[in-house]
C-alpha cells in the first residue's frame, strides 16, 4: 500500500464481515491497491465462527486494524463500532464482498473538494452470483444528487460508494441496529434529511449480488421502517410518506418473489400500487431496460466491463 502524504485528508475505511475470508481478501486488496492511500483500514469482525475468525485476526498489518465482536450483531452495530474508532477526517464504506476501483479514493475525494459536498456516493456496476443474471454486470446510476423524493422510493445509493466527512456523525445518530435488512436505507433518509448526497457518476466500485432467504427480515424491516419514519414524512409532505410506504411494499414483495411466497408478492405489490401507481411499473422499467437494449453497454458477460478498455461508461442519467 502506497504511503499517504502527510498533511493531506485521511480516509479510515470501515469493512464489516461476517463468516467470510476469501471475499474479504478481495476486498482489502482492492483497498491497498487505491492509488490515493487510505490512513486506516478497520475490519470489523461481527462474530464470526472461531476458525474463520482467526483467519481475519490474521490480517492485522500496518494500517489494518481488526476490530471483533462478541457475537453476531447486524451490519450496522459492526459498522457503528467501526465509525466510532475511526481518525480519519474521512470515512468510507465497504461490504466485505464487493470492491473499489483503483482510482475511487482519489476521484470521489477530489470530486467532494470540488463540489463542497460532505457526504457522496458513487454509480457502481452490479455484478450477478445467482439466476438467469449470473455472470453479468450492470451498470447503476444513482441521480446526480439524491434529494428526499429518491430516498424515499429506495436504497438510492450503494453503501460500498459512500464517503463522507467524519464531523457529520456528531449531528446523525447511527445505525439502527435494530434492522438486520435494509439497515443503509434507513440510515440513508437520516443522512438525505441532515445533508444533500451528492452523487460522482463514475462507476468506481463493483457490488456482489447474491441470492440470500431474506424474506422473514425484509418483512420485519417494512414494518419496522413504516413505524419509524412515516409519521414524520406524512407531516412533512404526504406524497412523500405515500411515495415511501409503496417502496416499503415493492422491497418486501420483491423479497416474497424471490422465495415463492406468493400470498406475499400479491399483498405487498396491491400496496405499492395503491399508495403509488406508477412504481411498480418503473420499477419493471429499470430492471428490464438494460436487457431490452443492450446497445447502451450497461452489461457485460463474465468480465468487468473496465477489461474490455475504458471505464464502462460513466454518463447518463435518470
Amino acid at each position: 500500500m502506497k504511503t499517504l502524504i502527510k498533511g493531506t485528508p485521511r480516509i479510515s475505511v470501515i469493512i464489516p464481515v461476517y463468516n467470510r475470508y476469501a471475499s474479504l481478501v478481495r476486498a482489502l486488496e482492492s483497498v491497498q491497491a487505491q492509488t490515493y492511500p487510505v490512513y486506516e483500514v478497520l475490519i470489523v469482525d461481527d462474530g464470526s465462527d472461531e476458525e474463520i475468525a482467526g483467519q481475519i485476526a490474521a490480517l492485522e498489518e500496518g494500517v489494518v486494524r481488526v476490530l471483533r465482536l462478541a457475537q453476531n450483531s447486524g451490519a450496522a452495530a459492526a459498522r457503528n463500532v467501526g465509525m466510532a474508532a475511526a481518525l480519519g477526517e474521512y470515512i468510507a464504506l465497504l461490504d466485505s464482498d464487493d470492491l473499489w476501483r483503483p482510482e475511487k479514493t482519489a476521484r470521489q475525494l477530489a470530486f467532494m473538494q470540488q463540489t463542497g459536498s460532505r457526504f457522496s456516493a458513487t454509480s457502481y456496476w452490479r455484478h450477478f452470483h445467482y439466476g438467469i443474471k449470473a455472470g453479468w454486470y450492470e451498470l447503476y446510476e444513482p441521480a446526480a444528487t439524491v434529494a428526499m423524493r429518491h430516498i424515499v422510493s429506495g436504497c438510492a445509493f450503494a453503501t460500498t460508494t459512500c464517503l463522507f466527512e467524519r464531523s457529520l456523525l456528531a449531528a446523525l445518530e447511527p445505525q439502527d441496529e435494530a434492522l438486520r435488512r435494509a439497515q443503509d436505507w434507513e440510515w440513508f433518509l437520516r443522512v438525505v434529511a441532515l445533508t444533500p448526497v451528492r452523487t460522482l457518476r463514475e462507476p468506481l466500485a463493483v457490488i456482489g449480488m447474491h441470492r440470500r432467504p431474506v424474506a422473514e427480515k425484509m418483512f420485519r424491516a417494512a414494518t419496522y421502517m413504516r413505524r419509524k419514519h412515516l409519521r414524520a414524512l406524512a407531516g412533512k409532505n404526504p406524497l412523500l410518506a405515500l411515495r415511501f410506504l409503496s417502496a416499503l411494499g415493492v422491497m418486501a414483495g420483491g423479497a416474497a418473489y424471490r422465495e415463492g411466497r406468493w400470498l406475499r408478492v400479491l399483498w405487498y405489490t396491491t400496496l405499492a400500487m395503491l399508495c403509488w401507481p406508477g412504481n411498480i411499473p418503473a420499477v419493471a422499467w429499470q430492471r428490464s431496460k438494460n436487457w431490452l437494449f443492450p446497445f447502451r453497454t450497461r452489461l457485460h458477460k463474465n468480465e468487468p466491463p473496465w477489461a474490455r478498455g475504458g471505464g464502462g461508461g460513466g454518463g447518463g442519467g435518470k
